[in-house]
């Protein structure tokens, strides 16, 4: 063998192992108590929402107000208010599918842009075994104004009611270190695996320390889109090209230019029982894979998406979504934009389900 082919035996071999370790945990270690959908969740009414510039930097899907040539609103008080009239439509429309929403409100002694997004600070776990207390974690943000959105009387409210433990990551702000949360990380809760691309928001310290303390195994890769200058830049969070659902998994694979690694999460992915659904780039960006599977105290399910994401799959692709889900949408446009984040951020699953 040439210096070459032993690399690339070496790595191929690397990913068959990851690929092997993962079949392991997902048929031994695998709790049978477990879902990877929820009949309830957390919602943040959002008091000021808008353009944030400490977030602006590495998210390609936010658009700065004062530089799209007057296509968004610069108003920042009518900006607040169509952000609020989103968050009802949003809030009305998993009422009416029969999801139980618990909406909570945001702090009022700070102006907290990104309020609206809880996903990205808390979530919620069952617990792993029979008398075993359910998990709260708490993430380590990379913005000081999104670190300001973590709640001490919505975590001590949430920790009573569920009988929950915290696992509090956020000292990994300490040294610079992130994990934003669902957005940083998939999480297929059924077969124990995190899916989840490197950025400028999540790394692999806090990321393997969760999948520890959680008993997950982690799927690591990178993922990379084109910015407005036309370069390619890291993915800030794996929720905007990855969805997660139980029977199926909607992907932007093309985002993965690591062919080694593209192989690796597609084939993670087939062994763990759900059919890959492809989304191109461009559907990427009009926030298609920033979805959600849900359903109802009546076992229904749901997958909720914006409209622009509904409008922007192929036939085939929704045929293959309610083969197991019916798909419930509304338009976010102006928290899309101004944001940067989707129907799926703005939702906190809480698990267990009622």
């Amino acid at each position: 063998f040439s210096s070459v082919d032993c690399s690339q035996f070496m790595q191929w071999f690397r990913f068959y192992s990851l690929l092997r370790r993962l079949t392991t945990m997902a048929s031994e270690h695998k709790p049978n108590n477990l879902q990877q959908v929820t009949n309830r969740v957390m919602m943040i009414r959002p008091r000021s929402f808008g353009f944030n510039e400490q977030t602006a930097g590495d998210n390609a899907f936010q658009i700065d107000p004062t530089k799209s040539n007057g296509s968004y609103l610069t108003d920042p008080e009518q900006v607040r208010k169509l952000a609020i009239v989103e968050f009802e439509r949003l809030l009305s429309l998993l009422k009416s599918c029969g999801i139980q929403v618990h909406e909570e409100l945001d702090r009022d002694d700070l102006k907290l842009p990104d309020s609206v997004f809880p996903n990205n600070w808390i979530s919620f776990h069952s617990p792993l075994a029979q008398d075993t207390p359910s998990k709260i974690a708490l993430y380590p943000m990379m913005a000081n104004t999104r670190r300001n959105e973590r709640q001490d009387t919505l975590i001590r409210k949430w920790t009573e009611s569920l009988q929950a433990e915290v696992l509090d990551l956020t000292y990994f702000e300490n040294n610079k270190l992130f994990l934003e949360g669902t957005g940083s990380m998939v999480i297929d809760r059924v077969n124990r695996i995190v899916y989840s691309c490197l950025s400028a928001r999540t790394h692999e310290d806090p990321l393997k320390t969760f999948c520890h303390e959680l008993n997950y195994t982690p799927v690591i890769f990178n993922a990379t889109q084109k910015s407005s200058l036309g370069n390619y830049v890291p993915i800030y969070h794996t929720n905007v090209m990855l969805c997660l659902g139980e029977e199926f998994a909607m992907i932007c694979l093309d985002s993965i230019r690591n062919e080694s690694e593209r192989i690796m999460v597609k084939n993670s992915i087939e062994k763990s029982g759900k059919e890959v659904i492809p989304i191109t780039e461009l559907q990427l960006n009009n926030f298609v894979c920033n979805s959600l599977q849900l359903c109802n105290k009546n076992g229904k399910r749901y997958v909720v998406m914006s409209t622009k994401s509904y409008e922007a799959l192929k036939d085939w692709q929704k045929e293959k979504i309610l083969e197991s889900s019916e798909i419930a949408h509304c338009p976010v446009d102006v928290i899309e934009a101004l944001g940067g984040g989707g129907v799926r951020c703005m939702i906190a699953e809480i698990f267990p389900p009622l």
